[in-house]
């Protein structure tokens, strides 16, 4: 298995990849230890170079409001045949064309003419067959 260079590493953690190399950064090190270890020493090593953070929980605010402002543009900038509406209108739609057209008339009179076949193919059930047989000795002993 390939390993990262330490300088490699450092990169990363500074965010000065592209998104891409982050992404193959990120997916190398959920799988590679050794790399997940020297990254973890790169940012023990460039923690004094980060700035300190003075209000931590005033910090946390911003981040979670900053997320939450970042959902609410990701499903704003969704096109609209991707939309949920979208779907449920086009079905309506769909069945009211459908239903207009007589296409479910037609499938019922297919249905019940199917079921009146297959009830006149049915054979008889057992006790009809021992009431005819026993009814066909009985008239051949006479």
């Amino acid at each position: 298995m390939d390993h990262y260079s330490r300088n490699d590493l450092e990169r990363y953690a500074k965010g000065e990849l592209e998104e891409r190399q982050r992404y193959e950064y990120e997916t190398h090190l959920y799988t590679c230890d050794h790399c997940m270890c020297t990254y973890m020493s790169v940012l023990e090593a460039i923690e004094s170079s980060l700035p300190d953070i003075k209000e931590e929980s005033l910090f946390t605010d911003q981040i979670m409001q900053k997320i939450n402002e970042d959902k609410i543009g990701k499903v704003a900038k969704r096109p609209f045949y991707e939309q949920t509406f979208f779907h449920y209108m086009l079905a309506a739609t769909l069945t009211i064309i459908l239903m207009t057209s007589g296409v479910f008339q037609s499938l019922t009179g297919y249905i019940d003419e199917v079921q009146r076949t297959r009830l006149s193919e049915e054979t008889p059930s057992i006790t009809n067959k021992i009431l005819e047989t026993t009814y066909i000795r009985i008239n051949n002993e006479d």
